[in-house]
């Protein structure tokens, strides 16, 4: 059915829910009671019940989401279908919250027709990465939002799941919130007659629609359903992390230049120490990278090695290997620096000496000079 035949619809809609509603109801129920308490601040004259309200509302907020979406305002659109059932303001201080006193059809024609529209808009804002959170620039509801307003539970899930997968390497994103926030809507909305009880008012509410029920059924276990789909790619995550150290740490030992290897090793650590801090929260792969952590220091501390094995053992939380590395690394620099120093020394001296020998050349060659007769500036 097109847009345009839709909103030729409801406006037709409107005509029966009119009807529908007509006759005198004369019980005191929840839909048809007109508050009578004083601090309501609104004049008698002006009061009615929840369903003339939305008798008279519903209709053209119906009419008036069908044409913004004719036009392409589809959040617009998508905010006035779901107002609906999520309750409007009518008349100075009353809400409809999440009272529904039309006939259930009139809720699920607003379903079908918020079905696509939210489909599409959803579509649009994921391919630009939009999510989560609230789009920009209108602020309105972000993809995975819009695919549970609109009852559509296996889509948000998918999206969810490639959405996680796709931000797992920078961070990790978990959704359960919103699918929790989309439970306790309904549930307050499948409850909004209890605290009327306590007035002796009927419960007439209108029931959830099945699709908004099937929630009770899809949503409850979402978030254990991400992690499994999660944890093998954690494993690939790791395994990425493990090769990258690896080709750091090959090199450095490959490598003669003492300050090279250095840098080596240290960006092999560091790989380790990046993913260790990505995946916190995950023993199993934690203990992969720390296996290798303390795996490399032993290794390093059999080349001597001291310095990069402390550091390796520092990220793998070893505190005891940690400990006698940096002594072994203090010994072997503090030895490194008085061989440096003596060469130092040796070299100064050398010097003086070749200084001393030169000027003493020099005197002997003046005399010389001064004995054959000679000039040494010619």
């Amino acid at each position: 059915m097109s847009a345009k035949s839709f909103s030729h619809g409801l406006l037709a809609g409107a005509v029966l829910i009119g009807a529908s509603w007509a006759a005198p109801v004369y019980a005191d129920t929840i839909c048809n009671h007109v508050p009578t308490s004083a601090e309501m601040g609104v004049p008698m004259d002006q009061r009615e019940s929840i369903r003339a309200a939305q008798s008279r509302i519903v209709p053209a907020t119906l009419s008036n989401a069908a044409e913004l979406a004719e036009t392409g305002q589809l959040s617009e659109s998508v905010d006035a279908y779901f107002s609906v059932f999520e309750g409007q303001k009518y008349n100075i201080s009353y809400w409809t919250g999440y009272q529904r006193c039309l006939p259930a059809n009139v809720y699920q024609r607003a379903a079908d027709a918020l079905r696509p529209v939210a489909s599409e808009l959803a579509a649009r804002l994921m391919t630009k990465g939009v999510y989560e959170g609230q789009s920009s620039p209108d602020n309105g509801p972000a993809g995975l939002r819009l695919l549970l307003m609109s009852n559509q539970y296996d889509a948000f899930e998918r999206h969810a799941f490639d959405y996680a997968a796709k931000e797992l390497p920078e961070r990790d994103v978990d959704p359960t919130y919103l699918a929790q926030s989309r439970l306790d809507e309904l549930e307050q909305t499948r409850e909004a007659g209890a605290g009327y009880l306590a007035n002796d008012l009927v419960n007439d509410l209108t029931p959830l629609l099945d699709e908004e029920l099937a929630a009770f059924e899809k949503l409850p276990g979402f978030e254990s359903r991400l992690q499994a789909h999660l944890l093998p790619l954690y494993q690939k995550l790791t395994d990425e992390w493990l090769a990258e150290e690896a080709r750091h740490y090959d090199k450095a030992v490959k490598t003669d230049g003492w300050v090279t290897k250095l840098a080596l090793f240290s960006q092999a650590a560091d790989a380790l120490e990046d993913g260790i801090r990505r995946v916190d929260g995950h023993p199993k792969e934690v203990s992969r990278l720390q296996g290798r952590a303390n795996a490399r220091g032993d290794a390093l501390l059999s080349m001597d090695e001291y310095a990069p094995a402390q550091a390796y053992f520092e990220i793998a939380g070893n505190e005891k290997q940690s400990e006698k590395a940096r002594g072994l690394a203090e010994s072997q620099q503090n030895a490194k620096i008085k061989a440096l120093e003596a060469t130092v020394k040796s070299d100064i001296e050398k010097m003086q000496k070749s200084d001393e020998e030169k000027a003493a050349f020099q005197d002997e060659a003046e005399d010389m000079a001064a004995e054959f007769g000679f000039d040494l500036e010619e």
